[in-house]
């Protein structure tokens, strides 16, 4: 079954190349994609669902700039939009540097330019994702801190509503055994 809502957008390709090293010329095609997945999946996990249904609410009806949801419009231009911006740049990297064509897997080039190595990639990508990482952090303390203010941060009780998480740091060693006092990445600590 295809869901046919439009995709809001919480920033514009412009404020994405503004923000971030891609230039002016890059397809917005690209762009939007990635914006799309930085929305879906990073500012969901970091708010839920309930959350992120608002914003996107507020913002489609037009009515964040209210003076009711002074809050609301406080958390999207504060911290949503530049979490956004930099998990937008994480997914735009490969999308920009190479193609799917029917030959196969395509990297893009010019007559004036000279395209990156795989090595070059990586840490391109590594240094990206630890600045998204750093803004969703700072996302989620904030939503800790504040969670009075946004009810709908703590509403994720149906099946196919995400929860929010907790930790916002990607690692390859898993932690929760080692500190057993700490709650897991998925669970609401005690204080909220």
């Amino acid at each position: 079954m295809r869901n046919n809502m439009k995709t809001i957008y919480l920033i514009s390709t412009k404020d994405l190349k503004d923000n971030t090293p891609i230039n002016d010329n890059t397809a917005d095609y690209l762009l939007n994609t990635a914006i799309r997945d930085a929305q879906a999946i990073n500012l969901q996990q970091i708010t839920g669902t309930v959350l992120y249904k608002k914003i996107l609410q507020l913002v489609n009806d037009d009515t964040i700039g209210n003076p009711e949801n002074a809050k609301y419009k406080s958390l999207l231009d504060d911290y949503i939009q530049p979490l956004i911006i930099n998990y937008a740049f994480v997914y735009a990297i490969p999308a920009i540097r190479f193609k799917f064509m029917n030959v196969g897997v395509v990297s893009q080039s010019s007559d004036n330019s000279t395209p990156t190595d795989t090595k070059e990639l990586q840490i391109l990508l590594d240094d990206a994702r630890n600045k998204a990482e750093y803004y969703a952090t700072i996302l989620s303390d904030y939503l800790k801190a504040h969670a009075k203010d946004y009810p709908e941060f703590l509403q994720n009780k149906e099946y196919d509503e995400k929860r929010p998480m907790i930790n916002q740091y990607t690692s390859g060693l898993v932690l929760s055994d080692v500190y057993p006092d700490q709650f897991h990445y998925n669970t609401f600590p005690s204080y909220l």
